[in-house]
């Protein structure tokens, strides 16, 4: 998975066995006709370390299954993997990222997922080594509301820059630092909490 596909892919079943990848960077950037991944797909991906990239620019892409990377507990990161995933609606799901307590990168995961509408305060709670939230939900015109839960010590820059729709934000006690433009063009805030 050194690249990206060449070849339109709409559906994912299945990856197959280990075989020893430790990076899904890139692997299905822009499959801009990919719309489904069945739940568990990366089961047998246990030294996957970097889904950079992995799904950016999927276009289509309507959901993120629960469970995508439960068995992929050696990952350290997910910087930039949604990214620009306009077709993606809805709450993404709570456990998401439960298994990957290694985690230290989330940069721009989300930003550009302008359909999203929801982030479950959950989202990171198992995610105890991450140091960057830079960019994550960029320009998520859809969300209405945040809710950042205590565990999370600091809102990266541009962590929620143009996301025009998002009218309350709820800071938890662990906040520390907000980075700069977090929150840059947010005119329809209008609750922090």
């Amino acid at each position: 998975f050194g690249g990206t596909v060449t070849k339109d892919i709409v559906k994912i079943e299945h990856i197959g066995k280990d075989m020893g990848i430790t990076s899904m960077d890139f692997a299905f950037y822009g499959q801009n006709k990919l719309y489904h991944i069945e739940n568990n797909v990366f089961d047998g991906l246990n030294a996957v370390k970097s889904f950079r990239n992995v799904f950016a620019n999927c276009t289509s892409l309507a959901n993120v299954p629960e469970g995508l990377f439960d068995k992929c507990t050696n990952v350290t990161t997910f910087a930039w993997a949604f990214q620009g995933c306009s077709g993606l609606n809805g709450t993404i799901p709570e456990g998401l990222f439960d298994n990957c307590p290694e985690v230290v990168d989330f940069t721009g995961i989300f930003s550009d997922c302008t359909g999203l509408n929801g982030i479950p305060e959950e989202l990171f709670d198992k995610c105890t080594e991450v140091k960057c939230f830079d960019a994550s939900f960029y320009k998520c015109e859809s969300l209405t509301s945040v809710v950042i839960p205590d565990t999370v010590t600091s809102v990266g820059d541009y962590a929620f820059n143009l996301c025009i729709g998002l009218q309350t934000v709820v800071l938890g006690s662990g906040i520390t630092q907000i980075g700069k433009r977090a929150f840059y063009k947010d005119t329809a805030i209008e609750t922090i909490v």
